[in-house]
């Protein structure tokens, strides 16, 4: 009889996700890539505690090496959500609801478009353009002058939550657009916290309710949210004692350096077998 390769089942470790390039089953990762994962969480968390913003703009381009943006997304947002809420508790901010009111408006109408994205896009073309967004943002980060004296209103407002919304569903992005926009609105920085700290709240719980009845969210990747959980406690209590011994321009940099290499790799991941 001639052999059928199409019934000679897949490694449990791999699997195919319709396109040419193999991820790691969720179920199936191994210690080494475990903890490759519980240290990336654990640099995300402690940025996130000290800034109040960063946990994907770092964990997703890594996290993008071994999986697709379908399960980046379910896995980061409940962690990331986690950490916002243990900064406001921990440092018993006060969310500004009425200072965040319009751009959270903006954001839940996103919400739905991000998903719509997520579930029509190619998983390697999303991988490259969330790769590249984040390149972008870090450049942005780097060359935009601290203060371009920028005015606040409705409007402008509303068209930042609406992108961040989206991006939060899309490529799990839902704070570098509004840090850059407050940042240069001549926002201070207590009010500049607590703004983000609330408006990714909001975006963040929608998010992950939207996700779960898209069937995003599922028992796989909680699961996996649970094993990396320790990752995002330990920095709450030692993280900022950490950090005070480093020089700040140092710790920009090698954060810096972070995000465009794990970038350019999550983006070169998924060109290499389009070529």
């Amino acid at each position: 009889d001639v052999l059928d390769t199409n019934q000679i089942p897949m490694p449990l470790e791999l699997k195919a996700s319709g396109t040419d390039y193999i991820n790691i089953e969720i179920n199936d990762i191994s210690l080494p890539t475990l903890t490759i994962l519980f240290f990336v969480i654990f640099i995300s968390s402690t940025v996130q505690s000290t800034t109040s913003f960063g946990f994907n703009l770092i964990a997703t381009p890594i996290f993008l090496i071994f999986f697709d943006p379908e399960q980046v997304i379910p896995i980061l947002m409940p962690l990331t959500a986690s950490v916002n809420i243990g900064i406001i508790l921990l440092n018993s901010q006060i969310p500004e609801f009425k200072k965040s009111s319009i751009l959270i408006f903006g954001g839940l109408i996103g919400i739905p478009i991000g998903i719509i994205i997520l579930s029509k896009s190619h998983p390697d073309y999303l991988k490259i353009s969330t790769g590249l967004i984040i390149l972008t943002f870090a450049i942005l980060t780097t060359t935009i002058p601290e203060k371009l004296n920028f005015k606040r209103n409705s409007i402008q407002d509303f068209i930042i939550g609406l992108g961040s919304g989206i991006f939060a569903t899309s490529t799990s992005l839902s704070g570098p657009l509004i840090v850059l926009y407050l940042t240069n609105t001549n926002t201070p920085k207590a009010e500049f916290r607590r703004i983000i700290s609330c408006f990714l709240l909001f975006i963040q719980i929608f998010s992950i309710i939207t996700l779960i009845f898209a069937g995003y969210i599922n028992l796989e990747t909680l699961t996996l949210g649970v094993k990396l959980l320790p990752a995002i406690i330990l920095p709450f209590f030692i993280a900022i004692k950490i950090l005070k011994s480093i020089n700040e321009n140092l710790f920009k940099s090698i954060v810096l350096g972070i995000v465009i290499f794990s970038s350019i790799s999550a983006i070169m991941s998924s060109l290499i077998p389009l070529i």
